[in-house]
Formats: structure tokens, sequence, C-alpha cells
């Protein structure tokens, strides 16, 4: 059973609307880049790591300090 593409040339037409979409934002990032200086750096791949990590840790501290002093219902089998 084949596919119904709008796009008149099957695979090969969906691969080039992918690369004309990657062309397009690859162009329009190096464009904002070269001509806005005021767009901030962004961090390498292990500072968001770690920033990621500190944040779940610090989300899972709070989250079982929540939990341990709740009042719970051991009698009901969906109160977590």
């Amino acid at each position: 059973m084949s596919k119904n593409n709008d796009f008149p040339f099957g695979n090969v037409g969906e691969m080039l609307r992918g690369l004309l979409i990657f062309s397009a934002g690859l162009y329009t990032g190096i464009y904002i880049t070269q001509n806005y200086s005021d767009i901030p750096q962004v961090d390498t791949p292990q500072d968001l790591y770690a920033k990621f990590k500190q944040w779940c840790q610090d989300n899972l501290r709070q989250k079982q300090h929540h939990n341990r002093h709740r009042n719970r219902n051991p009698d009901d089998p969906f109160d977590w």
C-alpha cells in the first residue's frame, strides 16, 4: 500500500523538502548571528548537562520533602 503524498516526487520530494527547510533554518541562524550581536552565547553541552542534573536533584529533594510531610491515607490505593 503506497503512502498518499501531496508532493509529486515521493520520497525524493520529502528529502528535498527537508533539505530546503534545513537550509532555510541554517541561513536564518547564520543571518541572525552575524547581524544581531546582543544575542547571548549558549552554554556548552557539558554546562547544560550539569545545570540539568542540579535542577533535577533540587526538584527531587523538594518533592521528597513535600511527600514526607504529607498526610497519607494508607487505605487509598490512589494516594501515592
